[in-house]
């Protein structure tokens, strides 16, 4: 969960004005389902991650434990997205998505 919450925060500072918890949803449904914000195979990983995270909490509710393998590997893949992203966020084609982003209605 807590590598997860290193993903969300990254993408939260990476993306202004949408302090507001239930827009940030939204927001973070739409940037990580599209290739308009990030490259196709960026996108589809952070898909896979929220997925993972989310079975895997479904696993621990019901009172089995991943792996540590598979939890290492899982901890490992969150690090690089979060360092893939603060790569990102300074090139050239962050800055054209955050001006697709101020676009979008509702952000301010």
């Amino acid at each position: 969960m807590a590598a997860w919450r290193q993903v969300e925060s990254k993408l939260s500072e990476m993306v202004p004005n949408y302090e507001d918890m239930r827009e940030r949803g939204k927001l973070f449904m739409l940037i990580t389902r599209s290739e308009y914000f990030f490259p196709r195979d960026i996108s589809g990983a952070l898909q896979d991650l929220k997925r993972m995270r989310n079975e895997v909490t479904h696993v621990v509710d019901q009172g089995r434990i991943p792996s540590p393998e598979a939890a290492a590997e899982y901890v490992e893949s969150c690090q690089a997205m979060v360092e893939w992203l603060d790569e990102y966020r300074r090139s050239p084609a962050w800055e054209s998505a955050v001006e697709r982003l101020r676009s979008l209605p509702g952000s301010q």
